[in-house]
């Protein structure tokens, strides 16, 4: 992403200026951009966050939770939201709690929140979960296995994949579209990753190699590199 931003302004800038660049960037400069509010928070003194899986630092409840037969992600954010949470699990007591009286206070104390509603899926489906939470308009969606995502309707028909598949050996696999979609282009065409030795003939044919010694060394056994 970050190679991404970085490339498409040099490339305005320099249909500005005229002039290309280099383009450089990292994983961790990445990583460290991502976090920065956090390193922010221990720099000033604030706070020394604490691992805490997929638990919401700054909200809740946000968190994973395990249903009678999947599992679902649930995302409560923003005082009239957690008052509908509140009366779904039938708890309107807690929105009188100093401990959950904002986002900030309620990420802190998520692990109690996430108590609460992890036992409150555990007894439902996945299904019964998710019509309840879209009844008290709270954000949810199901967390779905490779398998079921592969399968799931609204991937499927979304969208999502290319229209033609790749083969792999004696089957063929989906290939994920293109994740910005613009109003006037059109998507180019997948095409699988060549396989050792597949552009040979065409590179030399290209260097001026004629068709005998071309397949002379087209034939020959590609020398594997060892790592």
């Amino acid at each position: 992403m970050s190679a991404a931003f970085g490339a498409m302004a040099a490339l305005y800038e320099r249909r500005i200026t005229g002039r290309g660049q280099h383009v450089g960037t990292s994983l961790l400069g990445t990583a460290l951009t991502m976090t920065n509010p956090m390193l922010i928070e221990e720099a000033a003194g604030a706070r020394s966050r604490k691992p805490l899986g997929n638990r919401s630092p700054i909200a809740g409840p946000s968190d994973l939770f395990a249903a009678k037969n999947g599992w679902v992600m649930v995302q409560v954010i923003g005082d009239g939201m957690f008052r509908r949470w509140t009366k779904l699990v039938g708890r309107p007591e807690l929105v009188d709690d100093p401990r959950f009286a904002s986002d900030a206070s309620r990420g802190e104390h998520g692990e109690l929140l996430s108590a609460i509603m992890a036992k409150w899926c555990a007894v439902r489906s996945s299904e019964d979960c998710l019509a309840e939470f879209e009844t008290a308009k709270i954000p949810s969606c199901r967390a779905l296995t490779p398998a079921q995502a592969l399968g799931a309707d609204e991937n499927v028909n979304g969208g999502f994949f290319a229209d033609e598949r790749v083969a792999v050996g004696r089957g063929s696999v989906p290939i994920a579209s293109r994740v910005v979609r613009t109003a006037f282009s059109t998507a180019a065409g997948h095409r699988p990753a060549p396989k050792l030795g597949a552009h040979s003939a065409e590179l030399l044919s290209a260097l001026g190699y004629g068709e005998e010694e071309t397949a002379r060394l087209t034939f020959a056994e590609p020398e594997r590199a060892t790592i």
